[in-house]
């Protein structure tokens, strides 16, 4: 597991949008909130591998929007 760290966010117009669509293009259901939030909401029973495979995806679809 990745530690969390603080990092300095910068705005990116169209960022949550661009990741919403990213992240359930690769299998992880979520949605936008007010266009600048995503939210997402797993099963009540969830595997400790399927809780590491979504924020692997969010991670990606992060990596892949941010660059």
């Amino acid at each position: 597991m990745r530690d969390l760290l603080p990092v300095e966010l910068r705005p990116c117009r169209g960022l949550a949008p661009r990741l919403a669509t990213a992240i359930r293009e690769r299998g992880v259901i979520t949605r936008l909130l007010c266009g600048v939030a995503l939210q997402v909401s797993p099963p009540l029973v969830v595997t400790e591998a399927e809780l590491g495979r979504i924020g692997s995806v969010f991670a990606d679809a992060l990596d892949a929007g941010l660059s």
